[in-house]
């Protein structure tokens, strides 16, 4: 029952944030923030990643889903982190709370990436409501609030995932005459 009320509403925020939204391609080199959605199990798997791009000079945010509070040394120093708990979920633990919206709301996003492979509707939600230039994320089968995608191909885990996001993005050259 909520799941479907939750899509509707995912749906609707997304054709208002399409409409108000400066949506553009943001060159990598350009990028000074990233915002990225990722399940509590996988932040170990993103963190060489996560130094990197620090290294960078890009700030970055994490919005955590999980079961349970994340470790702040689990995390490199530098890095946001906003966590969506039970505790901060409403409607069947499928929607952030306002609390949360707030918080999010408040994040310069920069650019938004989606690390979730299979459909999280807190991510969507958050994904609708998002004003950031750019949203990535992996291709899913229902909706898809992405300005880029990646296609998923065979088995694929979040690092595979974060890779080939960050080859294909520094791979597209912009240029000021191809814009």
């Amino acid at each position: 029952m909520w799941t479907y009320w939750i899509k509707k509403e995912i749906n609707r925020q997304l054709s208002r944030s399409q409409e108000k939204r400066k949506k553009h391609f943001v060159d990598y080199r350009k990028t000074r923030i990233l915002t990225l959605l990722v399940e509590r199990e996988d932040v170990g798997f993103i963190q060489p990643f996560l130094t990197d791009l620090l290294k960078e000079q890009i700030k970055v945010f994490l919005v955590v889903l999980g079961n349970r509070d994340i470790q702040s040394t689990s995390v490199c120093a530098g890095v946001e982190v906003l966590e969506l708990t039970p505790d901060n979920l409403k409607f069947g633990k499928k929607l952030p709370n306002r609390n949360v919206v707030k918080k999010f709301i408040g994040f310069n996003t920069g650019v938004l990436c989606d690390l979730s492979l299979t459909e999280r509707l807190p991510f969507l939600y958050l994904m609708s409501i998002s004003m950031a230039p750019m949203k990535i994320g992996l291709q899913k089968v229902s909706s898809n609030p992405y300005d880029f995608m990646i296609r998923a191909t065979g088995d694929m885990t979040v690092k595979n995932l974060l890779e080939k996001i960050l080859f294909y993005w520094r791979s597209i050259d912009i240029k000021d005459n191809n814009l």
